[in-house]
């Protein structure tokens, strides 16, 4: 973690990687390895901050059954804005969310200064998960733009976005 600030970042980068190893032959009831990676980015530009992020994860694997209690899930304010909370990728017939087995999550935000502790926004997003990693593909990405309000405060961030989703689905 090199960022200047833990609760408003203006420059700087932040990344971590983790893994997950699962063998019969140690104990458990299945056999996998699950790979997550994070990285984000802050810039200055004078007075605005440009902030990246990247978030990547894969279970390989064709079984779209394995882990259940443990899959990558998309949509919502820490993620992708403009889709409900866990709303993209693989659901259940009910329409219920269950995630996937692989992710992949862009965000691109511009930040400026408005008046003291509160601070403008425009973004852009775009993410999914998939049922298993075979079928990760990135022109199935879902993407929204925004833009969003933030009141700091020593803790972090008070925020309050609003964004569209480009190319909506029938019921988004």
């Amino acid at each position: 973690d090199e960022r200047d600030s833990l609760t408003d970042p203006t420059r700087g980068v932040f990344w971590t990687a983790t893994s997950e190893l699962s063998r019969t032959w140690l104990g458990s009831e299945v056999d996998y390895v699950r790979l997550y990676g994070q990285f984000f980015a802050y810039r200055k530009l004078g007075p605005l901050v440009w902030a990246q992020g990247l978030r990547l994860g894969t279970v390989p694997g064709q079984d779209p059954l394995l882990l259940l209690e443990n899959r990558f899930m998309v949509g919502g304010s820490t993620t992708v804005r403009g889709f409900a909370q866990n709303a993209l990728g693989p659901t259940l017939t009910t329409g219920e969310p269950i995630g996937g087995q692989a992710v992949v999550v862009l965000n691109e935000e511009l930040r400026f200064p408005i008046w003291k502790k509160l601070q403008g926004g425009a973004f852009w997003d775009a993410g999914n998960s998939w049922a298993t990693s075979e079928e990760l593909s990135f022109t199935d990405l879902r993407q929204s733009v925004g833009v969003g309000l933030r009141f700091l405060l020593p803790f972090g961030p008070i925020r309050v976005d609003y964004s569209w989703v480009v190319k909506p689905g029938p019921e988004e």
